[in-house]
């Protein structure tokens, strides 16, 4: 990737992109943008609905607050699935699971129809 310089400090911007998900930030000032190419997605044939199935007994203040971030935006459900454990639907699954597995979250994901 060519070097992009970002507009409101100058540093260096980095690229964070992932499949058809194209994201640019400064890591030093927080700018940035994201776009979606669903071109680049029908090349990649992404599949992108999963159930996931969290396993009980597992709560911790990180994880909890990860799930309510990117899954749930719920708090008290997201306490609830990583202590009694249950499922939700996702989609882009594969951006996720590096960091479920990060945080030592037990699931099983299934791919929906």
């Amino acid at each position: 990737m060519e070097k992009i310089i970002c507009e409101k400090c100058g540093h260096e911007m980095k690229d964070f992109s992932h499949g058809p998900y194209i994201s640019i930030k400064c890591p030093n000032c927080g700018w940035g943008w994201a776009a979606y190419d669903s071109e680049l997605a029908e090349t990649k044939n992404i599949e992108t609905k999963r159930l996931l199935a969290i396993e009980g007994d597992q709560y911790t203040k990180d994880r909890a607050l990860y799930l309510t971030k990117v899954l749930t935006g719920n708090s008290i459900l997201s306490r609830q699935l990583l202590k009694e454990g249950g499922n939700i639907e996702v989609s882009r699954f594969d951006l996720i699971e590096p960091e479920l597995k990060r945080l030592g979250i037990r699931f099983n994901a299934t791919l929906l129809p």
